[in-house]
């Protein structure tokens, strides 16, 4: 009997020992499988970068640094242009449109470049804003350019007051911004090819009866002679 009870106690702590043995044997299996490290393909991407357009360069914030005195030349992208021609045009809108929303001041800059791309009219900037007949006596006397008053295209350059600028004003920096997105194709021409306005508050031109109306945009009614 007692060699009975030993041989059934030497087989159960056998069983045990194996079992043990079998359970630590998964453990350390497992254990050495999660720390496998699975590499990973690493997927190169292609950064292109991507030049900005002469419209996205204009801002409120930078057009003015283009007028800026050290400035002889503004170039934005393929756009060449004098500071001359550019303050020309800048100073148009000021004077003209300055309390017009953004479209309508884009308008009279689309009339003013409409009339440089015409034959009918000079064909710089600053030759269409300041067309006029101006005074014998004062360049024979004076040797200045000075118009003969409500001889002019544009009402400002000959109503007899000033056109001095605020270069300060939010209308100047607006007017440079606007000059400038316009002459890079930022906006279209909302007057469709227009070159001529007028305030339809204040006047009604002869010529408004014969020539063709394209639009109407805030305080301004606009034509186009051909």
């Amino acid at each position: 009997m007692a060699r009975f009870l030993t041989a059934f106690l030497v087989v159960s702590i056998s069983l045990i020992a194996y079992q043990v043995h079998y359970i630590l044997k998964l453990t350390e299996e497992h254990t050495e499988k999660s720390s496998i490290v699975v590499p990973y393909k690493v997927v190169e991407s292609i950064v292109v970068e991507i030049a900005p357009t002469p419209a996205e360069l204009v801002t409120r914030n930078t057009s003015l640094d283009y007028v800026d005195n050290s400035v002889d030349i503004i170039s934005i992208s393929k756009l060449t242009i004098s500071k001359q021609e550019l303050t020309c045009l800048a100073t148009n809108l000021y004077h003209e449109a300055r309390g017009e929303s953004d479209r309508g001041m884009i308008a009279v800059a689309h009339v003013t470049l409409n009339r440089v791309n015409s034959s009918r009219y000079p064909d710089t900037i600053c030759g269409v804003v300041h067309q006029a007949v101006h005074s014998k006596w004062w360049y024979e006397q004076h040797g200045r350019l000075v118009p003969v008053r409500n001889m002019c295209q544009f009402s400002w350059y000959c109503d007899g007051r000033s056109d001095s600028v605020d270069t300060f004003s939010a209308g100047w920096k607006n007017s440079v911004y606007i000059a400038m997105a316009v002459l890079v194709k930022k906006y279209e021409d909302p007057t469709y090819g227009a070159d001529h306005y007028f305030n339809h508050n204040l006047v009604r031109p002869k010529w408004s009866y014969t020539y063709a109306r394209t639009a109407k945009i805030e305080n301004h009614t606009f034509h186009t002679s051909y």
